[in-house]
């Protein structure tokens, strides 16, 4: 079978048809809208941009860019060891309940999938020993290094992706149209490229994020009478 290039497969990966169960998670987003802090476009496009400047979109990048670093260890088992701890911290990371729930159970449904369509011996290996320290970013960063997928294109794929769910969930909410979406979105993909940039010069020293403001919505969220989404 001919292999799909790396452009390509972060295309499927991403898609909203890889069937991880993205569309089921707001994070946190649905709590925001709730309490009319996401009204509209503009609003929407500011909560983006902040989530991806200083939350879950910084902190990924750079779990992402880690994958990538340990997996130039020469060592197999050194490799995935190294990789595993990862896994470990990036779960340690989740602020909430619910945004656990939301990466680990996306990242497990990826390994599945993806060991099944595109299979490489380190991912195997990863996912054999990961248990459920499947953070949704490392589990994506794991399988891109050892696609031999650049740095940057999975970094800002993961990105857009992110965004693109956010904004779809914005949609179902009734924040927005959906041309109204697009034009979020493509505000939002100019800030990638410095973001993921950023991410990829970062040490693991800097890793982490600040958005407590977030972090509490999705606390609320947890006991919102009625919600649409899992986070």
């Amino acid at each position: 079978m001919t292999q799909a290039s790396p452009s390509l497969l972060v295309q499927a990966w991403l898609s909203p048809a890889y069937p991880v169960g993205s569309y089921a998670y707001s994070h946190a987003l649905e709590n925001r809208v709730e309490c009319s802090v996401v009204t509209d476009a503009a609003s929407l496009e500011s909560w983006i941009a902040d989530m991806l400047h200083y939350g879950a979109g910084r902190q990924d990048a750079m779990l992402i860019a880690e994958c990538f670093r340990r997996h130039s260890i020469p060592d197999a088992q050194e490799r995935n060891k190294a990789l595993l701890d990862l896994a470990r911290l990036a779960k340690a990371l989740c602020t909430t309940a619910e945004l656990r729930q939301e990466s680990l159970q996306q990242g497990a449904a990826f390994l599945r999938v993806t060991l099944a369509a595109w299979p490489r011996v380190e991912l195997q290996a990863f996912a054999a020993q990961a248990g459920d320290a499947t953070a949704f970013p490392v589990c994506f960063g794991v399988a891109a290094a050892a696609h031999g997928i650049a740095i940057a294109a999975a970094q800002e794929a993961w990105l857009l992706a992110m965004a693109s769910n956010w904004i779809s969930a914005a949609v179902r909410l009734n924040v927005t149209g959906q041309t109204e979406g697009q034009r979020v979105a493509a505000a939002i993909a100019g800030l990638i490229p410095a973001i993921a940039a950023h991410a990829a010069s970062a040490g693991l020293e800097e890793l982490g994020a600040c958005v407590f403001a977030n972090e509490i919505a999705s606390l609320n969220h947890a006991i919102q009478p009625a919600r649409l989404f899992r986070s």
